[in-house]
């Protein structure tokens, strides 16, 4: 049943979206000089297109990981206070303590 909703919802929009590269070769029939250019462009964005997403994934994978370092983080602390954890996830301190930093004089 499963199978049946998820292919009547994805069929339309699948079709409309197939159709468009069939449709703007008829219209531009008449110029068969511009034929290898359309199919180039085509190829082209579908090109751009994957590798697009697989770098939204990976940026989005990212980010999933490093919330999931500050988590780490929140629960491997002693103090039940609200730590501070860097960005990256890598350093973590409590609230509360100031790094010091020495001056050189």
């Amino acid at each position: 049943m499963r199978i049946l909703v998820s292919v009547l919802l994805l069929a339309p929009p699948a079709f409309c979206m197939g159709m468009m590269f069939p449709l703007g070769l008829s219209i531009w029939r008449r110029k068969a000089e511009l034929l290898p250019f359309f199919w180039s462009a085509n190829g082209i964005t579908s090109m751009f297109a994957s590798a697009g997403h697989g770098l939204v994934d990976r940026i989005r994978n990212r980010q999933n990981i490093r919330a999931g370092r500050m988590l780490l983080c929140r629960l491997c602390s002693n103090d039940r206070r609200k730590p501070t954890c860097k960005p990256d996830g890598r350093v973590c301190s409590e609230a509360g303590q100031k790094t010091r930093i020495a001056s050189p004089g």
